[in-house]
């Protein structure tokens, strides 16, 4: 099971109230099992090639452009998702790899944190401080000890 937040959950039983309204209109009963991301007419889930052809025209007519200059697949939600959540370190790397179905915590970093260019910016400009501020103690050291003598 993947754990969902309150914000997602909202959105998903607003969506659910709209399916039940949709049959309502139709005289259809509602059906406690039927599929939120799904047909409320004939009870189905919406394929996935289905929600990849409504998202491909969501993004051309909305002209939403990925990093590449190209309109973003489905798909790149899933590597959006795991990258900030990597970067924001809102959720430990292990229990994403849960999330994302990964056999381990591993494959996750191989996979999404490869491209945090920021993250490994960050971190050497961390470092270069320490070291600077490391070579400047020695430094200041190295003058007292030139000034006593």
């Amino acid at each position: 099971m993947i754990p969902i937040g309150d914000n997602l959950i909202e959105i998903l039983t607003l969506r659910s109230k709209a399916m039940r309204d949709a049959r309502d209109m139709l005289g259809l009963p509602w059906k406690p099992t039927l599929y939120v991301i799904g047909n409320p007419m004939n009870e189905k889930p919406y394929s996935p090639d289905m929600i990849s052809r409504d998202w491909r025209a969501f993004v051309q007519s909305n002209a939403i452009y990925g990093s590449q200059a190209v309109h973003p697949v489905f798909h790149d939600l899933r590597h959006t998702f795991a990258t900030l959540a990597i970067r924001s370190k809102a959720i430990d790397v292990k229990a994403l790899a849960g999330i994302l179905g990964h056999k381990d915590a591993s494959m996750t970093l191989n996979v999404y944190a490869d491209g945090l260019e920021d993250s490994k910016r960050s971190g050497m400009n961390s470092l270069d401080a320490a070291f600077g501020a490391e070579a400047s103690s020695k430094g200041a050291g190295s003058e007292e000890a030139a000034d006593a003598s």
